[in-house]
This record gives structure tokens, C-alpha cells and sequence, in this order.
């Protein structure tokens, strides 16, 4: 079992058939699930999973899923095109307060596509 930093190959072909929307006000809902070193999570990944997801040990106060992200929309430049998501923070009230646990990876994945993980 490994986890490897990686854009989903599923993602790659999502993008091209438009399962995704990242327009910030009006586009699809993405969560980041946190994982322990036990997972398999790697550019054959297709899919949010469970397995070997974090729990809510000594009241970390993390629910499986992982957190809501908010996206900032598309940004172009001469070359390039991306999106990005706010940080998760304390300060902003989305990180886990309590936070008492080790995460060794983590999962962007779309809760509203019919599909939809994006990076690892």
C-alpha cells in the first residue's frame, strides 16, 4: 500500500467529458478526505473511498468525508489554466479544531459529478 502525489488518470478523462465545473459560484462541491498510511491512493484511484480513511480518534473532531473546500473559480494565464481552493485554516473556521490525529495523504474529490476524484 502507497500513497503517491498524483492527478487521477479518471480525472484527466473527466475533464475532457465536462463532469467538472469549477466555476466558483455556480460549479460543483469538492471535499478533501485526509488518510492514513495504510491507504492506496494513486493516479489509478477513481473514486472517493473509506478505506483506511482517518477516523475521530481522541475526539479529533474529523468526519468521514473530510472537509468542504471553496474554490476560487479558473484563473488563465499566457499558458496555463487552474483552479485552487482556500485554505483550510482554524482561522476561517474550516480546519479540524482539536486536530489530534496523523494524516499521511489526502483526496480532492467532486460530491456533486456523477464521478469525480481530481488529485491525490
Amino acid at each position: 500500500m502507497a500513497i503517491t502525489s498524483a492527478i487521477c488518470n479518471s480525472f484527466k478523462a473527466e475533464v475532457l467529458q465536462a463532469l467538472h465545473n469549477f466555476t466558483a459560484s455556480s460549479g460543483n462541491s469538492f471535499k478533501l478526505a485526509l488518510y492514513t498510511s495504510s491507504a492506496t491512493l494513486n493516479k489509478s484511484t477513481t473514486a472517493y473511498s473509506d478505506t483506511n480513511e482517518i477516523t475521530n480518534d481522541a475526539g479529533s473532531a474529523y468526519v468521514a468525508g473530510g472537509k468542504a473546500l471553496t474554490n476560487s473559480g479558473v484563473t488563465t494565464s499566457t499558458v496555463t489554466s487552474h483552479t485552487d481552493f482556500a485554505d483550510l485554516s482554524v482561522a476561517n473556521g474550516t480546519a479540524w479544531t482539536s486536530a489530534s490525529f496523523t494524516t499521511r495523504g489526502c483526496l480532492i474529490y467532486n460530491t456533486t459529478a456523477v464521478t469525480g476524484i481530481l488529485d491525490l
